[in-house]
C-alpha cells in the first residue's frame, strides 16, 4: 500500500482488517467523482460503535 493511498483507485482491502474509528475527508470530498462508491467502501472499513 502506498503511503498515501487512491481512495479512489486503490483496493480499500489493503487498508487492513482492523478497521477504522475515523475517516476525515475534510476539503477533499468534493474531489471524488464517484462518492457513494467511496464512502460505502470506507464505512465498510469503519469499526462498529461500541456501547
Amino acid at each position: 500500500m502506498p503511503a498515501c493511498p487512491d481512495v479512489e483507485r486503490d483496493d480499500p482491502a489493503a487498508l487492513g482488517e482492523d478497521g477504522y474509528d475515523l475517516f476525515v475527508l475534510r476539503l477533499s470530498i468534493a474531489f471524488i467523482r464517484d462518492r457513494a462508491r467511496v464512502l460505502r467502501a470506507l464505512a465498510a472499513r469503519a469499526r462498529r460503535a461500541r456501547s
